[in-house]
């Protein structure tokens, strides 16, 4: 007999990509030369992939603002049109996890361009 129908839906979540109110959050991993030199990388939106230029120096946690191109709002009213909130790009630099002795020596002789001490700062 005819009747009501409900319906659960469960949204689940990626570790890469996460909401804070229209705003989305997305890590990006990057390859250690892309942070150092910059590059073009595809980063896959709602609306499709879209090239974006790291720029060179990139740290690890910079952000990078994409305005409209995270996921569609809510329509105020019917004539609205679509609108969508940022997709904010969290840089993550990510070394190699090759355990071959060249690359290693490379990770090695990089060692040499650290101007300080990288956890000077951590003082308890």
């Amino acid at each position: 007999p005819p009747g009501d129908l409900h319906i659960r839906v469960k949204v689940g979540s990626l570790s890469w990509l996460r909401r804070e109110g229209n705003v989305l959050y997305m890590d990006l991993p990057v390859s250690m030369h892309e942070a150092m030199a910059g590059g073009a990388v595809l980063v896959p939106t709602f609306a499709g992939p879209v090239k974006v230029k790291i720029p060179p120096g990139a740290t690890n946690g910079q952000r990078m603002r994409l305005r409209a191109r995270g996921m569609e709002l809510p329509k105020a009213n019917k004539a609205a049109e679509k609108a969508r909130g940022d997709l904010v790009l969290v840089l993550r630099p990510t070394p190699p996890t090759s355990d071959d002795p060249v690359a290693l020596e490379h990770a090695e002789a990089l060692e040499a361009f650290y101007e300080d001490d990288i956890r000077g700062h951590l003082d308890l």
